[in-house]
């Protein structure tokens, strides 16, 4: 949000009536307004897909908001992607504040969300905070704030809705005096020294050697009184550049004192007492006010009501949206698309669904034909991103209407190559793929191979070889019996996962191959390593234990 705000569209704070007398106004406060890096909706798309999932619990998260405020711009409320960690730093001049993430799973969880009953319980925790003194030790209690959020992650469109909870007092803080510049004078200097503190309010103290006390001696200055002649002072870090209005922190400083002095002060019957405010505002020490005003004092111990959600960008207490598809590369946007579907499926259904090892998984497709295409899509659907297809064949006329990876135009001029055709569209269906392409000659059995292309089949076996070597599961999805021979031979030699698939007219068979080894059973012996006999007896067993399996 860059408004800036217009002096001239400030009203006259200290109004006066016919007879020129002053009169007393109301004390008015800028409130929040997010300000929200790109960082944090990509941390928050992380944590969903790798943390929370499908839960909704609430999520703690930091904010900060600056001393002052540069460029004549609204005070404002920094969330980034280091606001979702245990213990966050802010920047220098900046002060934190604890916040309550609630990110719902639905759409509609998000629009019935009852959000009164969401301030009013952080209203409660501020008030408690108040009440047993921890806000005295840790101010930031003070501006404990709420985001509610539903996070589309399919097409990165974020909705959103920030409550920045103040506690209402029982009346209208007034103001005895026009707000001021603060002026030069040791008042100002001690002032100075706030930029360098990790505490956003302090009491001012004179007589002290060190002017700024800790807020946790605000009982102590309370129980002495506050008269007209004497009225406590506090220092308050101000994110707001108005010369006329505080921000929205100092509402809930004021409660604070409102609190303490009913309990400091349990049979006074009191409505307000004197105040005098600094809001110091480091990036423009000019800017800082010195406000002169009465603190109304609540009647009850009751939690009063609160305000504070955010109005959107139209000034309507509506919620906002933040759409980051159109500033992410599409690629990276389906990835992570394709990603929830399967992490969607993993939380509801199978919880031991390991999708990091299914995607690292390298898979070597013997086959681009009618099986490869449909088997490939398949892998692609199951998270898997790593495929090289192995095929020497063309794509035909006939081919587009059974297997899905190839077109009409695929066919022409003597039709494409089908291995490299079908890398080429997994490609285009889903950039995230690895996908490579061969064009091999796999010889089999009673099939002789003529002297002249001998050495072209060795450099094709070789390179088969190597490809199984380097893949983790290996796909026979040939069209002949003899053409799956040598790569179950070669996938068991390097004891590779096979899984052969055929289709007939009316019937088909899956058969797995190959076992992984137990981890009672020693690894397999590199070859050359041993003996002949042992090598014997290696591949002997390698073999029955394969053959058991593909009987079951």
């Amino acid at each position: 949000n860059t408004n800036t705000f217009n002096d001239t569209n400030v009203p006259f704070l200290n109004a006066q009536n016919q007879r020129g007398r002053s009169v007393m106004t109301s004390l008015q406060f800028h409130p929040f307004v997010s300000s929200v890096d790109t960082s944090f909706w990509h941390r928050l798309a992380e944590l969903k897909l790798d943390k929370y999932k499908s839960s909704d619990a609430p999520i703690p998260i930091h904010g900060y908001y600056s001393s002052g405020s540069l460029h004549n711009l609204p005070p404002r409320l920094f969330l980034g992607r280091e606001s979702f960690d245990e213990q966050m730093s802010p920047p220098p001049q900046h002060f934190s504040c604890p916040g309550t993430l609630l990110n719902t799973n639905t759409f509609n969880d998000f629009k019935k969300c009852d959000k009164g009953a969401m301030l009013q319980s952080t209203a409660a925790q501020i008030w408690e905070a108040m009440t047993n003194e921890e806000a005295l030790s840790d101010p930031s209690l003070l501006f404990r704030f709420n985001l509610l959020t539903f996070a589309d992650l399919k097409t990165y469109c974020f909705s959103y809705w920030f409550a920045f909870p103040a506690l209402c007092l029982p009346a209208l803080a007034s103001l005895e005096e026009r707000p001021m510049a603060l002026p030069t004078s040791p008042l100002s200097h001690a002032a100075e020294h706030l930029a360098g503190m990790s505490q956003c309010v302090h009491l001012y103290d004179a007589a002290c050697d060190a002017p700024l006390q800790p807020l946790t001696r605000l009982d102590e200055y309370l129980r002495r009184g506050c008269g007209d002649d004497a009225p406590l002072t506090i220092v308050i870090a101000d994110p707001c550049p108005l010369p006329t209005h505080p921000a929205w922190p100092l509402r809930n400083v004021l409660a604070l004192i409102a609190r303490r002095w009913r309990l400091c002060h349990p049979g006074d019957q009191a409505a307000s007492i004197p105040l005098r405010v600094i809001c110091y505002r480091a990036t423009e020490p000019e800017k800082s006010l010195y406000l002169s005003l009465r603190c109304p004092l609540f009647t009850s111990d009751d939690v009063p009501k609160a305000v504070g959600w955010e109005k959107n960008s139209k000034g309507k207490l509506l919620p906002r949206t933040v759409d980051l598809a159109e500033y992410m590369d599409p690629a990276r946007l389906a990835e992570t698309s394709v990603d929830l579907n399967l992490k969607l499926m993993r939380w509801r259904l199978l919880p031991s669904l390991d999708l990091e090892r299914l995607k690292a998984t390298r898979c070597l497709l013997l086959g681009a034909g009618t099986l490869g295409t449909y088997v490939a899509r398949a892998l692609m659907a199951w998270g898997v991103r790593t495929i090289t297809l192995v095929d020497r064949g063309r794509v035909s006329f006939s081919n587009p209407v059974r297997q899905s990876l190839f077109c009409f135009e695929d066919c022409l001029e003597g039709g494409k190559y089908k291995a490299e055709a079908a890398a080429k569209e997994l490609r285009r269906i889903f950039p995230g793929a690895n996908t490579t392409a061969h064009r091999l000659t796999i010889p089999m059995p009673g099939h002789p191979v003529q002297a002249k292309d001998r050495d072209a089949i060795r450099a094709d076996v070789s390179k088969l070889d190597e490809l199984i070597q380097t893949h983790d599961v290996v796909y026979i999805l040939t069209d002949t019996r003899e053409s799956r021979w040598l790569p179950t031979m070669l996938a068991a030699h390097h004891g590779k996962l096979v899984m052969n698939a055929a289709l007939g007219f009316d019937s088909f068979v899956v058969m797995r191959h190959g076992v992984f080894p137990r981890d009672d059973e020693p690894e397999p012996a590199t070859p050359g390593a041993e003996s002949p006999a042992t090598a014997t007896t290696t591949t002997t067993t390698t073999t029955t234990t394969t053959t058991t399996t593909t009987t079951t």
